[in-house]
């Protein structure tokens, strides 16, 4: 038998419904359920999908999932993990400037490689 990866994009909650349609529409055609695919790759929504599938779940119950909503105690949970986000256990150092890999490369606001209306000051 050959080998089945997916790939899903982003879309938000309508990706989140085509991309359940493309499983429904998967199994139906090949016979093959996404949870028995050899990878799931996404990016966003179609990688909260592609994890999703990764459980078993089915689309019914993803979308009864979606329908009703988070209860008090996950909705709770939920609140207290951003609250943690919030709290950085250290502080980063400052991150390079946006434009070093053009420093390193001899490029200047003033050089031929960058003329000074299209570039940011690099100090």
């Amino acid at each position: 038998m050959t080998r089945l990866g997916i790939v899903l994009g982003a879309g938000g909650p309508l990706g989140w419904a085509f991309h359940l349609g493309v499983f429904e529409g998967l199994t139906e055609v090949t016979g093959r359920r996404p949870q028995d695919a050899a990878r799931i790759v996404g990016t966003s929504a179609g990688a909260a999908i592609g994890a999703t599938a990764l459980t078993g779940a089915s689309t019914d119950t993803v979308l009864a999932a979606i329908a009703q909503g988070p209860n008090s105690q996950d909705r709770e949970a939920l609140r207290e993990s951003m609250r943690s986000l919030r709290r950085p256990v250290r502080l980063l150092p400052a991150a390079p400037a946006l434009f070093a890999p053009m420093a390193l490369a001899g490029c200047s606001r003033d050089s031929a490689c960058c003329p000074a209306d299209c570039c940011p000051p690099m100090c």
